[in-house]
């Protein structure tokens, strides 16, 4: 059990890594959009990141789970992309 226990630990670490990353790169979209007068929101982008990393699931069981990961990580990165639009457009006017 404590051998388990700790391969999940390691998994964390890097999952929480990985998470850190995949927001410095919505920020830099967030900039990108934000001086280029694009949307944050894009439906037919996210549904396809969605179903191409779905796809990368192997066991069937999972992927409904992730795709609900992924959904939410989508929505807390469109939720730090409006925040920091906002704060673009204060620091511009």
């Amino acid at each position: 059990m404590e051998d388990i226990r700790q391969k999940i630990d390691e998994i964390d670490a890097q999952m929480a890594a990985l998470y850190e990353q995949r927001l410095d790169c919505a920020l830099k979209i967030a900039e990108y959009k934000f001086n280029n007068n694009e949307k944050i929101y894009v439906p037919e982008r996210e549904k396809e990141v969605i179903n191409k990393n779905v796809t990368r699931i192997r066991n069937k069981a999972y992927k409904g789970r992730y795709k609900a990961f992924l959904q939410y990580i989508m929505d807390q990165s469109k939720q730090l992309q409006e925040e920091h639009t906002e704060w673009l457009r204060k620091e511009n006017h």
